[in-house]
């Protein structure tokens, strides 16, 4: 086995182009050992190929954050006690986590007071336990239901109004 900083021609190391230098680096990440093409006497890369495609090395890295498909934010967050197997966690638990200086308690939930998901204000969340989470989303549903009877109601009033050309005017307060 060849001896770190050893160099030696494409030929003899079985490479494809036997003409080029190469010299026997470790990755700067992992530690991996392997033949690294020279070009002008430097070191054309430092990293293994599996390191240079991870996190910020990577051709997709977007800065440690994306939306999830059910609409939260995700944040890169290794080591996190709630990150997934990719090392990210989901960015509202973070926050009422570092809001309120203390882990989230097991079994409870972080809830968007407004409903939006991506929403993260520290004002905007609140812990809850899970029956306390679906009670609020079911009082945010019954109060859902009678908005929307209040405007088919409305349509009711406006579609007859059309129908027989009338001027419809409404006063509002500020």
């Amino acid at each position: 086995m060849p001896t770190l900083g050893e160099k030696a021609k494409g030929n003899t190391i079985g490479k494809v182009n036997p003409y080029c230098w190469y010299s026997w680096t470790a990755c700067d990440i992992c530690g991996k050992e392997r033949w690294v093409k020279l070009t002008f006497d430097k070191l054309r890369n430092t990293l293994c190929l599996s390191c240079s495609r991870k996190g910020q090395q990577s051709g997709n890295w977007k800065g440690g954050r994306y939306h999830h498909s059910a609409g939260y934010i995700c944040i890169r967050a290794i080591g996190h006690h709630r990150a997934d197997g990719r090392g990210y966690a989901l960015e509202h638990i973070l926050v009422w986590e570092k809001a309120h200086n203390q882990k989230l308690p097991e079994g409870y939930v972080v809830h968007h007071i407004n409903g939006v998901k991506d929403d993260n204000r520290p004002s905007n969340l609140v812990a809850l336990t899970p029956k306390r989470h679906n009670e609020k989303h079911e009082s945010l549903l019954q109060v859902r239901a009678q908005r929307i009877r209040e405007l088919e109601q409305e349509i009711k009033l406006l579609e007859k109004a059309l129908g027989q050309s009338q001027m419809i005017f409404r006063l509002e307060e500020n």
